[in-house]
């Protein structure tokens, strides 16, 4: 639900430009809270945990491959939030 929030705030910003600067005293404190959260996630069969201790359990099947991508509606709500 925050998604479609930011998502028009976001619009309204590029729609508005400087007009919207009367409205970032209520908007603000929401965005930081949003990208200071840390997504909750589980793996099944697992116990649920913060998303940087579960990332730091998990090993990459091919050594040579380094990198993983994680999204949760959490992350998508920081991703837009920021």
């Amino acid at each position: 639900m925050r998604t479609y929030i930011f998502g028009a705030w976001q619009r309204l910003v590029l729609l508005l430009k400087s007009e919207f600067s009367p409205y970032l005293p209520q908007v603000i404190p929401s965005l930081f809270r949003v990208a200071t959260l840390n997504p909750e996630m589980s793996i099944s069969g697992g116990k649920e945990g913060h998303l940087t201790d579960i990332l730091n359990e998990l090993k990459p099947a091919n050594e040579s491959d380094k990198t993983m991508n994680v999204n949760t509606s959490d992350t998508e709500e920081k991703d837009v939030a920021i």
